[in-house]
């Protein structure tokens, strides 16, 4: 970067000018380059536990449907992880479904649950105590 300063009163005053504008072009240079988003992962998170997941609190405490099949041999429909969740943000409190796979938007970014640790039930519910799940935050950016 070639600038013409006027004359400082110094030789070093002219030196600590031109440093001063190289480190502002060099920050501009990379505040205009766009942010990678960096997500939060959260494994093994029981039911009924809290856990900060990159902006907010997330509490799991239902499990609507799961058809997640024991013996992939035998089944013939789509794998559904339903789970109700309490989010916890500068907002409150507030309630909301994660269904696997899916993202759900939070403020700030979404939310998404990954997977669970959980193996499904040959025969009956899976209590929920036994439950595991895996939880993904994926924050907005507008860089």
């Amino acid at each position: 970067m070639n600038v013409s300063l006027p004359e400082p009163a110094s030789k070093g005053a002219r030196t600590l000018l031109r440093a001063a504008l190289s480190a502002l072009a060099g920050l501009a240079a990379t505040m205009a380059a766009p942010a990678a988003a960096q997500s939060y992962f959260v494994p093994d998170v029981a039911i009924f536990e809290q856990v900060v997941v990159g902006e907010v609190e997330v509490a799991p405490v239902s499990v609507f449907r799961d058809t997640r099949c024991a013996d992939i041999r035998f089944c013939t429909r789509e794998d559904t992880l339903i789970v109700g969740a309490v989010v916890t943000d500068y907002r409150g409190q507030y309630e909301i479904v994660l269904e696997l796979g899916r993202p759900t938007y939070v403020p700030g970014g979404f939310l998404l649950l990954t997977g669970s640790a959980t193996r499904p039930a040959y025969r009956g519910a899976v209590p929920l105590s036994e439950y595991r799940l895996d939880l993904e935050f994926i924050p907005l950016r507008f860089d």
